[in-house]
């Protein structure tokens, strides 16, 4: 994927190049593959945090309610585990894991930008606790506990801590 096939300085470009668009990337048919492939790819905790996590937990109602949001989320919370991710997409991803410029491990690196993004998590509970607590009416049918993808996304944000 192009993403591990370039360098550091350009990923960095391609991260910083995203800002404000990520929700909608994470959103997109193919789009989402591109984040997937950076989460594989990039060492900058910190680059992820600022451009990318901090938009997706600000779009997390979104996300959780659209089919590849919730696979983005996934994830992040469940690196390559073809319970959440299709074989074909972990084999896609594969492709990438001999890029010579990343000096992680992929298996611990999703949980390194998961501690260093979220610390205490209370950002994150207060994202959901804000969208779980909007008043439930017949007519709204965007409400969070509406939505089976927002329900396993809750759940699998609580577990994981």
């Amino acid at each position: 994927m192009l993403s591990s096939n370039t360098s550091v300085v350009d990923r960095k470009v391609i991260v910083k190049s995203m800002k404000t668009f990520v929700a909608k990337i994470a959103m997109e048919e193919h789009g989402h593959m591109v984040l997937l492939a950076l989460f594989d790819c990039l060492d900058d905790t910190v680059l992820i945090e600022k451009h990318i996590i901090k938009e997706l937990v600000s779009h997390l109602l979104e996300l959780s309610q659209n089919i590849h949001g919730k696979k983005v989320l996934s994830y992040l919370l469940n690196p390559r585990d073809p319970h959440y991710i299709h074989p074909d997409v972990i084999n896609i991803l594969k492709q990438g894991d001999g890029n010579q410029t990343s000096k992680k491990i992929l298996k611990f690196e999703v949980q390194i930008i998961l501690q260093h993004t979220v610390g205490n998590r209370k950002e994150a509970f207060q994202s959901i606790a804000d969208l779980v607590v909007e008043p439930y009416t017949t007519e709204n049918k965007k409400h969070a506990i509406e939505n089976p993808g927002s329900h396993f996304m809750f759940k699998a944000t609580y577990c994981s801590r």
